[in-house]
């Protein structure tokens, strides 16, 4: 059912996916939440003096225990994890994380900032024709609050913050 790692001591993993699926689906979900919340701090605990690498995993933790650690950590963490993958020319999972964050993010600015990094992550996986509904979002959220430079920023490209370049520009 399970194997070791291999060159990784103390390590396991399933032999199969669906094993995993299936003994995953009879935990019931308040342990589930109790343990990625777990596994969450454990991990902030263990690599507290550099996160970088670990957000992806944070991010899918913390997601999974959002109803015991909230939405704002939820977001910090897929915003974190989008950027890290953006770095390393993981537009796709960028994209999923950004979408998780967009869930669970409050706050205008901050969804117009995601909408656009959105589809700018999109447009850099190849996603062309669904790349601009989200990149068009920014521009709509700004003349709903009344914000001015957001929807200047929008008509610029850069959804009303510094951007990571592609079709649009910014910077």
């Amino acid at each position: 059912i399970i194997s070791e790692v291999p060159g990784v001591i103390g390590r396991f993993r399933f032999v199969h996916g669906l094993t995993r699926d299936a003994l995953y689906g009879r935990i019931a979900m308040t342990a589930r939440v109790r343990m990625h919340n777990q596994v969450g701090e454990a991990i902030e605990h263990l690599y507290r003096d550099d996160l970088v690498p670990y957000v992806g995993e944070l991010a899918h933790h913390f997601a999974e225990a959002m109803l015991l650690v909230g939405a704002a950590k939820t977001t910090m963490y897929a915003v974190a994890a989008a950027r890290q993958a953006s770095k390393t020319y993981g537009y796709e999972e960028a994209s999923t994380h950004l979408r998780r964050a967009l869930q669970t993010a409050t706050g205008d600015d901050l969804r117009a900032d995601l909408e656009f990094e959105l589809g700018a992550s999109m447009w850099s996986s190849g996603e062309y024709a669904d790349a601009r509904s989200p990149a068009g979002r920014p521009a709509r959220l700004g003349r709903t609050a009344g914000n001015g430079e957001q929807v200047a920023g929008a008509a610029l490209g850069r959804g009303g913050a510094p951007g990571p370049g592609g079709p649009w520009g910014g910077g």
